[in-house]
Parts: C-alpha cells; sequence; structure tokens
C-alpha cells in the first residue's frame, strides 16, 4: 500500500531503531522497530504482513512488554517491508508502560 495520503496519527512518534520480535499467531519474525507512540509503531521487516492482521510484538525492556495490534498499512522498502501497527486492547498497566518508555527514548533522545 502506497501512503500517499495524509499523515493520519492521532499522536505524535518518536524514531527510534532496535530489534523486536512479534507474531501473527502462525509464524515468529524478527524486525526492527523503527518509531514508537502510545498508539502504535512503524516495523521493518523482512517479511510482508496484510492490512488488518493481527500481531503480537514483544520489546525487549525488562521486564519483557507484550501488545497486541492490527497492520493498518505495509509497503515496501528496498528489501524489507514497513508495516504501520496500531496498539489494540492495552490494558492500563500497558498503557503506562508505554507512556514510560516513550518517555525514556524521548530523553535519550534529548540527550543526543
Amino acid at each position: 500500500m502506497k501512503r500517499n495520503n495524509p499523515e493520519r496519527r492521532k499522536t505524535q512518534r518518536l524514531n527510534t531503531k532496535f530489534v523486536l520480535d512479534f507474531s501473527d499467531g502462525l509464524k515468529f519474525f524478527q524486525g526492527y522497530l523503527l518509531d514508537i507512540g502510545p498508539g502504535g509503531v512503524q516495523i521493518e521487516s523482512p517479511e510482508p504482513c496484510p492490512k488488518d492482521a493481527n500481531l503480537t510484538i514483544s520489546m525487549p525492556f525488562e521486564p519483557p512488554l507484550k501488545l497486541n495490534g492490527i497492520v493498518r498499512w505495509s509497503q515496501r522498502s528496498g528489501l524489507n517491508y514497513r508495516i504501520g501497527l496500531e496498539f489494540t486492547g492495552l490494558s492500563d498497566e500497558q498503557q503506562v508502560r508505554m507512556r514510560q518508555i516513550i518517555q525514556a527514548f524521548f530523553w535519550e533522545t534529548y540527550k543526543r
């Protein structure tokens, strides 16, 4: 899917890049987290994911954080694919952890 349409994100995202594990329930994948926000993430993956697919991502923090989401868009980018994932069904605890993680990324970026 080409992303020529205007930006539709409801919240701002912070750029980052670290290894991320995710699954569609049948297969496990490893990719890179490219940006993060309270409503979702952008993933770079060697495998495509169809729009509206449900994914579970596992973020390598202590303790690890697993989140569910739905693929809102996917497009080829060189040899890989970029995937826009919107979080779904986050618990209050997961929302608090996401805010803490985003805040930590913000301060790391700010210090540079």
